[in-house]
């Protein structure tokens, strides 16, 4: 919940602490605290950090979800980047995760 707090106010440097409080607490983090980070990153527009985020998602053997690959779509977009938000919404296809109403209206806007 804390986690959340922080990236729902657009801090993602809080969002990382919390997360890194966790970690060093030895608990494990699942793929909502995953995705809340890289929803964070997205809300900016860091596409980097975004799919930096992603990426270790998938290190920790976890199945990035509609919503993790929505926010990383989101994260191109908001930095501009239509080109590279429309390929990640292929690559939706390709791993077999349904690009929601949400992943085509982050685009459009």
């Amino acid at each position: 919940a804390v986690l959340d707090a922080h990236a729902r106010q657009g801090d993602t440097a809080g969002a990382l602490r919390v997360f890194g409080e966790m970690r060093a607490a030895r608990v494990a983090a699942n793929q909502a605290a995953f995705g809340t980070i890289i929803a964070s990153c997205a809300a900016r527009g860091d596409s980097v950090q975004a799919t930096a985020w992603f990426q270790r998602l998938v290190r920790e053997r976890m199945a990035p979800n509609q919503v993790s690959h929505t926010a990383v779509v989101s994260s191109f977009a908001r930095g501009g980047d239509i080109e590279a938000s429309c390929l990640w919404l292929a690559r939706m296809a390709e791993v077999s995760v349904e690009p929601g109403v949400w992943a085509y209206g982050v685009i459009a806007d």
